[in-house]
């Protein structure tokens, strides 16, 4: 089942991308990470009208 197709599949292709992954995961966690920095004063003053939203 899925452990055959994880081991001679999926595995041997995440390792041989691996270096690749990993700078693709990291640009993406950087560019969040920048938005939410440059968006703080958007986000807190939204925080409370969703908070009542989703809260009740």
């Amino acid at each position: 089942g899925f452990k055959e197709i994880y081991e001679k599949h999926l595995r041997p292709f995440l390792l041989t991308h691996e270096p690749r992954l990993d700078r693709i995961e990291g640009g993406a966690f950087g560019e969040i990470n920048n938005f939410l920095e440059k968006h703080q004063r958007e986000i807190q003053y939204l925080r409370g009208p969703l908070k009542k939203l989703f809260m009740g």
